[in-house]
């Protein structure tokens, strides 16, 4: 600012008020989508609750009820075979 040879000017404001608004413009939302079609709302999924992303549960989620590092372990160990073979070949 000081190279451009400007003076910045200070206001406190507050979260919603008028000198906010004004300064930046802000409008109330006008509830009409941006691209112009009609507003569908989502179905909630209640079905199934969060249960974290470190194990899964029952063998018939496809981790076989192993943790995600024990199969992040398993591939690595592959990976190493894998290149043994490679360098050995």
């Amino acid at each position: 600012m000081a190279g451009a040879g400007m003076e910045p000017t200070v206001t406190k404001v507050r979260s919603g008020g008028a000198e906010l608004s004004r300064i930046t413009g802000a409008k109330a939302p006008s509830g009409i989508p941006l691209d112009g079609g009609p507003t569908v709302p989502r179905p909630k999924n209640s079905n199934a609750p969060f249960r974290g992303l470190g194990i899964s549960k029952g063998t018939s989620r496809g981790a076989g009820g192993k943790s995600r590092k024990a199969g992040e372990a398993r591939k690595l160990a592959e990976a190493r075979r894998a290149a043994l073979v490679r360098r050995n070949g």
